[in-house]
């Protein structure tokens, strides 16, 4: 089960899609395993830059001011990115790049 809030959801689907273009790119070239794994985390680094400005753009927006009417207190409230199983967006923009090296890495270690 997925858990998000937010435009969390757009974190799988943009490592998805960069995947998917990776693999597109990487069948034209002609590229096999092990090279292939050089476009895999190209894509996923890209990915996760495409993660880190949405979430950048999203949370940089002026916070909005409100006064509670009752008690006449103010308060702020700022804007989130959301997050993907209870990690806010903003970490996934550095944790889909390192799991794209990881695909990078992976290969390398096996005998």
């Amino acid at each position: 089960m997925i858990i998000w809030s937010g435009l969390g959801v757009l974190v799988p689907i943009t490592a998805a899609v960069a995947f998917f273009i990776a693999a597109v790119v990487a069948h034209t070239m002609g590229l096999k395993a092990p090279a292939d794994a050089s476009v895999y985390a190209i894509a996923e680094i890209l990915a996760g830059g495409v993660i880190g400005y949405v979430a950048h753009r999203i949370e940089s927006q002026p916070a909005e001011q409100f006064v509670e009417k009752s008690t006449g207190r103010e308060f702020t409230a700022g804007h989130s990115a959301g997050s993907l199983f209870l990690i806010p967006t903003r970490y996934w923009a550095f944790i889909v790049p390192a799991l794209g090296l990881l695909l990078l890495v992976e290969p390398m270690l096996r005998p």
